[in-house]
């Protein structure tokens, strides 16, 4: 190759693209390849296959990941999935009419003064209360905690054995410690 081709193959190996790119421009093949979950997104359009975009970056789709547009349940109650195996278990009659739950991992900072996380803190939409109380299973939680509505520091224990729950409203919870008396 001539050392003006070599040149041009310098400059044009310098040149990202999003995702993985062959292409083969006169005598130079080149393979260019970019994490695509470092990528800078407004939308899972920008984001490479197994990607979605997620609060402005790109993240890994777990395949097994709980559906995107969540799970009705209606009179008849249902099972809800959430990421990190994270279940909510809405018992017949536990809700008056049709409702699309989500189980979402918590992206913000909450304020939290009288325990430890031992694990991430994830929220359940829509806001609001079970005629008959829903059963929460979190993987590995010895203890859990619901952060108050009002938005208060203090948070409030769970009821539950293990890792499983009795909600008698959705909202943010974290498993963890009381670091002393509330």
């Amino acid at each position: 190759m001539s050392p003006s081709g070599m040149a041009s193959c310098a400059v044009m190996l310098r040149m990202l693209f999003i995702g993985m790119s062959v292409l083969a421009l006169g005598s130079c093949t080149w393979l260019v390849v970019q994490d695509a979950s470092s990528t800078v997104c407004s939308g899972d359009s920008d984001c490479g296959a197994g990607h979605q975009c997620d609060g402005g970056g790109c993240v890994d789709v777990d395949p097994d990941a709980p559906p995107a547009d969540g799970t009705e349940v209606d009179g008849a109650g249902g099972l809800v999935a959430g990421p990190d195996g994270v279940t909510l278990s809405i018992p017949p009659g536990g809700v008056a009419e049709p409702t699309r739950f989500f189980i979402e991992r918590e992206t913000g900072t909450l304020p939290h003064d009288n325990f430890i996380a031992s694990g991430r803190f994830f929220v359940i939409h829509p806001a609001m209360s079970f005629t008959i109380p829903a059963v929460l299973e979190v993987p590995g939680a010895a203890a859990l905690f619901r952060h108050p509505a009002d938005g208060a520091t203090i948070w409030d224990a769970v009821d539950g054995v293990d890792d499983v729950f009795e909600l008698r409203t959705t909202g943010t919870f974290a498993p963890g410690a009381l670091l002393g008396a509330p």
